[in-house]
């Protein structure tokens, strides 16, 4: 996936969570187009995964609006999927979905060649 200057900002943004919330560890994670998938390993206790997300959505959406001209007036949607991993067997098969997402991207609905 090459990066549109947004989804550059996204990606530097996903990369810097674990500066901001000490108890947060990232696995493996993807930008695409219209979205980003990643692993959050929440390692202790103190903070809720939305309010990493609401934090990680607010930098993205402050950086795109200094940074980018004519950024979009919406950025992200109002709210996220998650899924709790239970498994060693489940962390290996998220893992490979997520990293062979974009060979995936033109069968997605969203999809705009």
């Amino acid at each position: 996936m090459v990066l549109s200057p947004m989804g550059r900002i996204a990606a530097d943004c996903w990369a810097a969570i674990p500066e901001h919330f000490a108890v947060v560890e990232l696995d493996v994670a993807v930008v695409m187009p219209n979205h980003i998938h990643g692993i959050v390993v929440l390692t202790g206790g103190g903070v809720a995964l939305g309010t990493i997300v609401g934090t990680y959505k607010a930098a993205v959406t402050r950086q795109i609006r200094r940074e980018c001209s004519a950024p979009p007036a919406t950025i992200w949607h109002t709210r996220y999927h998650d899924h709790i991993i239970r498994s060693e067997r489940a962390l290996e098969r998220i893992r490979e979905y997520i990293l062979h997402n974009p060979a995936r991207w033109h069968a997605d609905t969203f999809y705009r060649p």
